[in-house]
Order: C-alpha cells, then structure tokens, then sequence
C-alpha cells in the first residue's frame, strides 16, 4: 500500500505563495498561518512552497493517517524524488522511441487517443519543460519497473478526466496487468441540521484529526466505510455522537458485546450441571429466527470472495448491521440459556458463539474494536 505525495509542480509553488501570503495566495487557513510563522521570512517562493509541503507530510498527514486513522502504508512515495532520479524523462524518452508521440505547435504530444483517451495530451510543453502528465508517466514506469502485476489507485473525483489518460500511459508503457481506479466522492459533513462547508481555498476546513476527536475513531472508521467511494457522503456528525442503536455502529457493537454476555452467563449455567454428550445437536435449529441468523452467517465467507475482487469494502459495514439484525431478532424471539432444555441450549449456544466470531472478524476487516461489555 503506497501513499504518492505530490510535492513537485505547480501545486508547491502555489503553496508557497498561500504561505508567503502575496498576491497570488490560492489556500487559506489555521495550517496556512502556522506555516508562516515558520516559513514566512523565506524569500524564495518554491523554497517556502517545499519546506511547507515537506512539513506538511512529516508533521501533519503522517502523524494523523498513522496515529489518528490508524492507517498503515507500505510506501511513501515522493514525486519530487521520483522526478531527482530521471523517471519522467526517462518514460518520455521511452514513450518517443515507442513512437507514441508526436510534435505540434512547438509541444510534444502524447497519442492517448489511440488508446481511448477523448483527446491527445501535451507531454513536454513548448518551453521545454514537462507537463504534467510527464510525472505520471514516470511514477507509472517506476511501478512497472518494480514488478507488480496489479495495480489500484485511489483519485478524488475531481480527477476523473484522468482516467482514461492513465490507462493509456500504463499501456503505452507496456503494463499488461490488472489497473483499476478507483474515484473517491467528496464528503458533506452535516451538524445541527445544516452543511458544514469544507474548502481548503476559503480556510473552512475540517481536520479528520479534529472529526475523530469528536465522535472516536471506531464512528469514523466505520461511517466512512459505508459508503462506496463513488458515492457523495452525508456525514451526520449528531448521529455519530448518539449513544443509542440508531448509531449503526454502537448497534454492531453492542450486539457483539450482548453475545460475550451470553456466552460468559453459559460458562456459569454449565458449571452447574453436567452434560451427558459433549455432541451438539444442530438440527434442533428449527425457529426461523435460527435459520435466518445461520443463513445470514452462510453468507461471510462468498461475501469477502466477492470483496476481494470487486474491492467494494463499503458491504463489509452493512454486512455487519444486517448480521447484527438478524442476531437481535433471534435473542428476542429465543431463550438461549435453557436449564431444563440443556440440548437446544447447547446448540443456540454454538450459534451465538458462531455469531460472535463472524461478527469479530467483520469489525477486524473493517478496523473497529469488538468491545466485550458495553
């Protein structure tokens, strides 16, 4: 797992603008004006731009993504060292022999269109330095060249125009595995009723690091989860707060913790009376609670199959809610602990621990803690 960090380009430069606070400023905001003060007396505006950029990584996305979000990369990939050891020129010399290009208007052009892409891209404009695209030509060799044969990367929606361009780099440069990408939608963050408006441009931002602050990483994590990326987010920040089972994940957790209950009260009963058979009886699982329950935990196993291929990880949330369902139906409509019914209960007993460990597991692939007691 690679994070790509975009710290060559444009991009630094209007940073260091931003920062130095001139005419030509773009972002605004809290993390702005803390930069200032460290980088504000710098004169020279891509020096500011990448000393900003590097703190930025170093002291704030990495500190949160680890800490915070609890999220683990492999890789932390930097464009500016990526362009230091010649991979963009590299792959526009490679993509000339290959003859996939072409001089216009005193640019060289790159035929995406002859694999797919709406129209041809402009590879090294008419000044003679790189395009944009040049970089992703070189991160894309520097993938190859490393040998993977599956390749998923994740945009932000604003870049879907860059789909199809990509695709054709990846061929052009001769990856013939499987590259999927994969669009992320924007989030609307909704308190009291009303939108809260994120915009990095006009300094209303919201820190994920101050959102998980708020209402725990586990209601992060998991409200975030349910949602395809290609679909737009409603963030409901009163729900995430709520301490009831409307919160979809304190009604998965509590169901887990309602079954640690269960089978904790079972270890007491059983001390109590002795078995005469160690066998367990499945087939006096005959309620149609019982049955919807061992149908819904049939399902886990094709579930993650399907996940792993289709990467649709946003199903792993509402599998868990809809097992949760189905166990809460089946603990109100059958008595699990039967003194005097001590078959069945060792048989409702192997399905709630059934229940437990499937339940266990989702919450595990989906990075939200299994709480024993509630």
């Amino acid at each position: 797992v690679e994070y790509y960090v975009n710290d060559a380009g444009e991009q630094v430069v209007k940073l260091g603008h931003s920062v130095l606070k001139d005419g030509e400023k773009v972002y605004e905001g809290e993390y702005i004006d803390e930069l200032n003060k460290k980088f504000g007396k710098i004169q020279d505006v891509r020096e500011v731009g990448e000393k900003s950029a590097n703190y930025i990584l170093e002291n704030i996305i990495k500190k949160t993504v680890k800490e915070k979000m609890r999220i683990e990369f492999d890789e932390w990939t930097s464009e500016k060292e990526l362009q230091k050891k010649g991979y963009d020129n590299r792959a526009v010399e490679m993509l000339k022999k290959k003859g996939f290009t072409y001089e216009s208007d005193g640019a060289l052009w790159l035929k995406t269109t002859e694999f797919g892409d709406d129209k041809d891209r402009v590879l090294v404009k008419s000044d003679g330095k790189n395009a944009y695209i040049a970089g992703d030509c070189g991160y894309m060799l520097d993938k190859i060249e490393r040998g993977f044969d599956k390749l998923i990367m994740g945009l932000g929606a604003d870049h879907h125009g860059y789909v199809s361009r990509l695709k054709a780099v990846a061929k052009m440069l001769g990856f013939h595995g499987d590259f999927r990408i994969i669009l992320s939608q924007l989030v609307r963050l909704v308190k009291d009723g009303k939108e809260v408006r994120m915009s990095k441009r006009a300094g209303n931002v919201v820190y994920i690091d101050d959102l998980i602050e708020e209402v725990g990483h586990d209601v992060a994590r998991f409200f975030f989860l349910m949602y395809s990326p290609d679909t737009h987010m409603n963030f409901d920040l009163g729900l995430a707060k709520e301490q009831s089972q409307k919160n979809p994940v304190f009604y998965v957790q509590y169901a887990h913790a309602r079954i640690c209950s269960i089978l904790q009260k079972s270890l007491s009963a059983n001390n109590k009376q002795e078995s005469a058979s160690n066998d367990i009886n499945l087939s006096l699982l005959s309620h149609e609670k019982e049955l919807d329950l061992i149908k819904e935990l049939n399902k886990f196993p094709e579930l993650i199959e399907e996940i792993s291929e289709s990467y649709e990880a946003h199903r792993l949330p509402h599998y868990a809610l809809k097992l949760a369902d189905k166990f809460h139906s089946f603990y109100d409509a059958c008595r699990v602990i039967d003194e005097e019914n001590p078959e069945l209960s060792k048989a409702r007993l192997s399905l709630v621990n059934s229940a437990r460990i499937v339940l266990a597991e989702t919450l595990r692939l989906i990075g939200v803690s299994a709480p024993k007691s509630m």
